[in-house]
């Protein structure tokens, strides 16, 4: 998270702190990293600089530094659940629990699964296939057990329902 302290201790310098460092994340991340005059940083991103013109010489009022470490956690936050997400499929009540086990605050674990949402990263019924199709395979469960074992991921009981109609219709539910 963001220090918001000088390097001498003190929390209220006495002229506001200046940018001087404004460095991008990569290209594809859209996150910028900013450091100030008295040593603190934070993550930003890319239409945080631009609606609040920072760069370097910029003062940042001591006033704006709470904002500035909530939208710091928020894109901590979203670069772990994607990174989360990147690696397997996530439901979402299931990695709103492991960013919070991660020490982000509920309001950013909720702000970032809405985010991977709409990007696409983030699916409770695509989550709820590739489960269920790795259980079939490997354990050999009967759709009750997979069904149990959804609820219990926090996939939306209704979801599970509506995937088990359209596997029906399929009749791809029986066991290899």
């Amino acid at each position: 998270m963001a220090s918001a302290r000088r390097a001498d201790g003190s929390s209220s310098p006495s002229a506001d702190p200046v940018l001087v460092d404004l460095r991008s994340r990569g290209t594809r991340s859209g996150l910028f990293e900013i450091t100030l005059s008295n040593g603190a940083s934070f993550f930003v991103s890319e239409r945080t600089v631009r609606d609040k013109r920072l760069g370097p010489g910029t003062q940042l009022p001591e006033r704006e530094w709470p904002l500035l470490a909530a939208l710091d956690e928020r894109e901590r936050c979203y670069a772990k659940g994607q990174a989360l997400c990147a690696r397997m499929e996530q439901p979402r009540a299931g990695l709103a629990r492991k960013l919070a086990g991660r020490g982000y605050s509920a309001e950013a674990a909720e702000s970032a699964c809405a985010r991977l949402a709409r990007e696409g990263f983030l699916d409770d019924g695509r989550f709820a296939l590739a489960w269920a199709r790795g259980r079939l395979r490997r354990r050999r469960e009967g759709p009750l057990l997979i069904r149990y074992g959804l609820l219990r991921k926090g996939v939306d009981r209704q979801l599970i329902e509506a995937r088990f109609a359209a596997a029906r219709k399929k009749d791809s539910w029986k066991k290899p």
